[in-house]
């Protein structure tokens, strides 16, 4: 296996693990996910559990899409406790890729597209046959997973991020960033497509949508999950500040901690990437490297908003309590898997490169996937999850003493139904008693003369 870091780096690395794995604190399941539609003066709730109390109408309904695959599998009378759904709704599909580019393959599985819940998330990692070829165009989306607009997402190139946008005709195309190894990740692209509802996310007065041909800013609440989308610039056209408020978001997408994503900054020269923290209180702070342009991306950012499942089981001397600018317990990472989509949030601290934690059975990926996560200050850092859900660190700023934000890390994960199969036949039930003598009869017909 290449380095780290070494030109024409590979993907794929000798696996790190450590001997002792450390302790981990579990917590019990979180009530299941519901989603909620807009209705005018009060909330309508379908499915089971409750979700976060709220003020505004910042609902989707997709509860038509899930359920019908979910019910369905539920009507198999097998013997397993659990039906996992392997084709029709929620299922990976094949992603269209353009002449040149290829999946990876092998532990990488193939470039797919799956709709969760209403919502396209996009996944694996693809590369280029030509090593000084022109990227540019890489996969065509269907229909049914095509944006509103066009939206712009941060990835992974190993050490480095790269800039990739979703157009509103489905292609996929990169933009700008790194291109070193013939391959790029296409984790973390996932977003609301047209037919599922949003709602306008609320700027800070300093900003205003970016216009044009770009996706207005806007939020989607989905089974326990808030997608925000689309960018903002700043009305002025000046320099973003460092630590300036940029949006709020409502009060049932809040987060449980204080997170932090990388997003892009629409950059075509210099930096693309830039940190964007959501608070519990609601507020959306853009933090950009000096002289960054006044423009900024919320594609791409996905926080959980219901309990967690529970606390990230991390391995060595990697600490899933981390000390952080904004408290110690708000950065702890926990994962969230429901409805067939797992999420990580919060922050892990004081370790080193190779494996940080281990995911549970119901958080692990279809196939490894490969992320750009937020590190040390203002760097970032490749993060692979592997499909026996080991969370390894791989390349790119890897200090010994640095926090990982694992905030902005999600997939999908095998869809199963938890309904089991159908009871056996009940006992036959003890006779009723005789029922009351009907009325009589009216007059019968005359009969027919005899002869």
């Amino acid at each position: 296996p290449h380095a780290a870091g070494a030109a024409g780096a590979s993907p794929h690395h000798a696996r790190v693990r450590h001997g002792a794995r450390g302790q981990t604190a579990g917590g019990a399941r979180g009530p299941r996910a519901v989603a909620l539609v807009r209705t005018e003066g009060r909330q309508a709730v379908h499915g089971e559990g409750a979700a976060r109390g709220g003020e505004g109408a910042w609902r989707a309904a997709t509860d038509a899409q899930s359920a019908a695959a979910s019910d369905a599998a539920g009507e198999d009378a097998g013997a397993s406790q659990v039906s996992v759904i392997l084709d029709g709704e929620g299922s990976e599909r094949p992603l269209q890729l353009e002449t040149g580019w290829s999946s990876l393959a092998g532990p990488y599985g193939a470039a797919a597209y799956a709709l969760r819940n209403g919502l396209c998330i996009v996944s694996g990692t693809v590369r280029f046959a030509k090593k000084d070829g022109e990227w540019s165009l890489i996969a065509r989306l269907p229909e049914e997973c095509t944006p509103k607009a066009r939206l712009c997402f941060t990835v992974d190139n190993h050490e480095s991020p790269s800039r990739i946008d979703v157009l509103n005709d489905g292609q996929v195309v990169w933009m700008y960033g790194g291109k070193a190894h013939q391959w790029i990740s296409l984790s973390g692209i996932t977003f609301a497509p047209q037919a599922l509802a949003s709602s306008p996310l609320r700027l800070n007065t300093k900003y205003e949508a970016s216009g044009d041909i770009w996706a207005l800013p806007s939020v989607a609440l989905v089974k326990g999950l808030c997608v925000l989308a689309g960018s903002a610039k700043r009305a002025s056209g000046e320099q973003a500040e460092k630590g300036e408020i940029v949006a709020y978001v409502p009060s049932d997408c809040r987060p449980s901690k204080d997170l932090s994503f990388v997003v892009s900054t629409g950059s075509m020269d210099g930096d693309v990437t830039a940190k964007v923290w959501i608070f519990t209180t609601g507020v959306v702070k853009y933090e950009p490297k000096a002289k960054m342009p006044p423009w900024v991306s919320f594609s791409g950012i996905v926080v959980p908003v219901l309990e967690p499942n529970g606390l990230l089981a991390t391995t060595g001397v990697w600490s899933g309590m981390a000390q952080s600018l904004f408290g110690w317990y708000r950065s702890a990472a926990t994962y969230s898997s429901a409805h067939g989509v797992c999420v990580l949030a919060g922050s892990v601290n004081s370790g080193a490169p190779g494996q940080v934690a281990e995911l549970p059975e119901d958080c692990r990926p279809l196939k490894r996937s490969v992320f750009f996560v937020g590190s040390g200050k203002s760097k970032g850092s490749r993060l692979d999850v592997e499909a026996d859900g080991a969370v390894q660190l791989v390349a790119g700023w890897m200090g010994k003493a640095g926090e990982i934000s694992l905030s902005g890390v999600h997939f999908p994960v095998k869809f199963v139904n938890l309904k089991g199969p159908p009871g056996l036949p009940g006992k036959r039930g003890q006779p009723g008693a005789p029922g009351r003598r009907g009325l009589p009869g009216g007059d019968g017909a005359l009969g027919v003369a005899g002869p």
